[in-house]
């Protein structure tokens, strides 16, 4: 049997010549990263659409619940308020002349009519029981304020 190798020249290192089609080289198989890459790929599809899906279904869950309606829009209470504003400052003002101990209880019940008018505009507004407790309860501060006049 013939040697598959052959060196050529003398010196220190012999240069060997080889013959490829004689020497059988280490056959690699295929990778299979294409395969999980595709898996990945496909669950992190998957991932996406649920994630799609569920924030539309919130988008439609959250149109569906309505809020408590308001029974005047937000520009009729600026200005209602604006309003109310001016009416105190006016009542505050009728207060200036007066001596000092009725100018006090003029200015608390004038206070206490702003707070009644504020909590029954705010509950107008806002149609809560929540507003309406704090109506009831302003309007109890005011028949307090009211009993020291007597």
């Amino acid at each position: 049997m013939a040697a598959h190798r052959q060196p050529i020249g003398l010196g220190p290192r012999a240069i060997v010549r080889t013959d490829p089609a004689r020497v059988k080289t280490a056959r690699i198989a295929p990778a299979e990263e294409p395969a999980r890459a595709s898996a990945s790929r496909m669950r992190f599809y998957g991932t996406v659409a649920g994630i799609l899906v569920a924030s539309v279904a919130a988008v439609g869950i959250g149109a569906s619940i309505e809020s408590p309606r308001s029974f005047m829009t937000r520009y009729d209470y600026l200005e209602a308020r604006k309003a109310l504003d001016a009416a105190t400052r006016q009542a505050l003002s009728e207060c200036r002349p007066l001596e000092a101990p009725d100018r006090a209880l003029c200015r608390a019940i004038a206070r206490a009519d702003d707070r009644v008018r504020k909590a029954e505009l705010e509950s107008r507004y806002r149609g809560t029981v929540d507003a309406e407790s704090d109506l009831q309860a302003a309007k109890a501060r005011r028949q307090n304020v009211v009993y020291l006049k007597l």
